[in-house]
C-alpha cells in the first residue's frame, strides 16, 4: 500500500509527484522534479534514475499543465486522522494528529508539535485520499476524484 502525501501531476495519464527544484538563491523557481513514485517501471519518456535509485525528470515550469495536492486520511475507532506512511516490512500505518484530546484517547505519542501512533492497517476502518488544489496556481487535471476511497485490507 502506499500512503500519498503532497503534490502531484498527471503526464500522459500517469499519476507522478511533483516539486520545485530547490535553489540556493532566493529566486523564483523555473523547473519542477517530476518523480515517478510506483514500484514498477516507468513507461513515461526522459525520466532517469537518480543516484538514490528515484525515477526522475526535470521539466521546465512552463511544461507542467496540471496539480493537484493529496492527503491520505483515514477513520481509526470511529475519529479522523491524517495517514502519514506505511511500512510494508513491520505492516504499520503511520497516524497523525495535532489534537491533544484525540491523541490521549488513543494513547498516541507526542512528537515536538504533533501526536503519532502506528497501527496495524486493519485497524482502520476507512481509508481515502483527498485532493484539491495544489500551491503551484496550476488547474487540477480533468477528471480527477476529489475525493479516493482506498481499500484498507492488506
Amino acid at each position: 500500500m502506499i500512503i500519498r502525501n503532497g503534490n502531484y501531476t498527471v503526464l500522459d495519464g500517469y499519476e507522478c509527484t511533483l516539486s520545485e527544484v530547490k535553489q540556493e538563491v532566493p529566486i523564483p523557481f523555473t523547473h519542477f522534479v517530476v518523480k515517478w513514485y510506483l514500484n514498477e517501471n516507468c513507461p513515461l519518456e526522459g525520466f532517469g534514475l537518480n543516484d538514490h535509485g528515484d525515477m526522475l525528470r526535470i521539466f521546465k515550469k512552463s511544461d507542467i499543465t496540471n496539480s493537484y495536492l493529496v492527503k491520505t486520511k483515514g477513520t481509526y475507532r470511529g475519529d479522523e486522522f491524517w495517514l502519514w506512511s506505511y511500512n510494508e516490512s513491520r505492516n504499520v500505518i503511520g497516524l497523525i494528529t495535532l489534537n491533544s484530546e484525540l491523541a490521549e484517547k488513543h494513547n498516541f505519542l507526542k512528537l515536538s508539535d504533533r501526536y503519532i501512533k502506528e497501527i496495524n492497517p486493519k485497524e482502520l476502518d476507512s481509508i481515502w485520499e483527498e485532493r484539491s488544489k495544489s500551491k503551484y496556481d496550476l488547474p487540477m487535471p480533468a477528471g480527477i476524484e476529489r475525493k479516493k476511497i482506498i481499500n484498507p485490507t492488506l
